[in-house]
């Protein structure tokens, strides 16, 4: 069963990493069905124990499950929307009204089950781990921390009904908490992966496997917005020249090829941290994320152009592409940066084609 955990754990591990935000949110939307669905179920609970038994004998700790439901449904309801892209206050939220349900299931256990086998709390904490998701560290000192606290609960508040069995009970719950623990994550695993998959392809251009126009813009954007001030980042626009020649004399399936390898050179040529995407059909776009010395930026492109020159796909070749680049420091937004690129562009274009032009601005 641990090997099954770790091994979810380790597939998971990079989802959780890119998506603790809507993890972090539905732990939150999940806390409030639990809450709902264990009000419902308490005030059943209830109501047919009086039904078997015929019998209601008032105790205050009636009353601990409704107010807890209560309060997290009215008060953490306002705390939610106002914190709702907030990962530290989901775990704030959870694991103190998790452990609150479970002293409550504690209470319920001693004072109204009376010499019964505590179903309450165990029900409880099987529940807590089906439906929360989280690293596995935390989980598991949570999962022990409740082990401990169960016994050591009702040794002190009912010793005369603690028996050496409940400890047995609380390790034997935990075993099986981390069984719903791993099918848990082996449910968010499979889904989170192929939603990962899907949002993937819808970001992938499928010739090149570089970003599409979309996706390429879209991060552009954030990064552009999130830069610090004085940030210097370059907006690169590559055009393959004459591509219409290829497709024309060597046929679709050469010119496809012609594109791949081109995607290759462009990302063997730039860095890893930089943005690079297919814009359009013979057109790319690169993000300069950080600034590149002139010289190393002239000299980057010339290779670009070395390598195209002596490049041959079937019987097509050699080939060259036309550079505009606009670096900026002044916190230029995407559209700015595009004009001055495009219009870099458009200046080695004039300029004969097979060469590149900067723009500093």
């Amino acid at each position: 069963m641990l090997n099954t955990i770790l091994e979810r754990y380790d597939e998971m591990e990079g989802f959780t990493f890119e998506n603790r935000l809507q993890i972090a949110m539905r732990n939150i939307r999940r806390r409030h069905a639990i809450n709902d669905i264990l009000l419902v179920f308490y005030i059943l609970m209830v109501s047919t124990s009086y039904v078997i038994t015929g019998e209601f004998e008032w105790h205050p700790v009636y009353l601990a499950f409704p107010a807890l439901f209560l309060f997290s449904r009215i008060v953490t309801k306002k705390l939610d929307k106002r914190f709702s892209q907030s990962i530290i206050y989901a775990k704030l939220s959870c694991y103190p009204y998790y452990c609150l349900v479970l002293v409550c299931g504690i209470l319920y256990d001693g004072y109204i089950r009376v010499g019964r086998t505590p179903m309450c709390y165990l029900i409880l904490f099987m529940a807590f781990s089906a439906c929360y998701v989280d690293d596995i560290r935390y989980i598991a000192l949570f999962d022990i921390f409740c082990t401990i606290l169960f016994p050591a609960l009702m040794f002190l508040v009912f010793p005369e009904q603690f028996v050496p069995a409940d400890i047995a009970g609380a390790v034997f719950v935990l075993v099986l908490s981390f069984g719903c623990y791993a099918l848990n994550l082996a449910v968010q695993t499979d889904g989170g992966l192929q939603s990962k998959v899907l949002s993937d392809k819808s970001m992938t251009d499928l010739l090149t496997g570089l970003l599409n126009k979309i996706a390429f813009e879209t991060k552009t954007k954030t990064f552009l917005a999130k830069r610090e001030e004085g940030t210097v980042c370059g907006l690169v626009i590559v055009d393959f020249d004459n591509f219409k020649h290829v497709n024309d004399n060597y046929g679709h399936q050469i010119g496809d090829e012609v594109l791949k390898s081109f995607a290759r050179v462009l990302t063997d040529y730039f860095r890893s941290k930089d943005i690079i995407g297919r814009v359009g059909g013979d057109e790319f776009m690169v993000l300069l994320t950080n600034g590149i010395p002139r010289e190393s930026l002239d000299n980057r492109c010339e290779n670009i152009q070395h390598t195209l020159r002596t490049m041959k796909i079937g019987e097509a070749g050699p080939f060259s592409c036309s550079i505009g680049i606009a670096i900026d420091s002044k916190g230029s937004d995407f559209q700015t940066l595009y004009n001055t690129a495009d219009a870099a562009l458009y200046q080695a274009k004039e300029n004969g084609k097979a060469c590149h032009h900067i723009i500093e601005t």
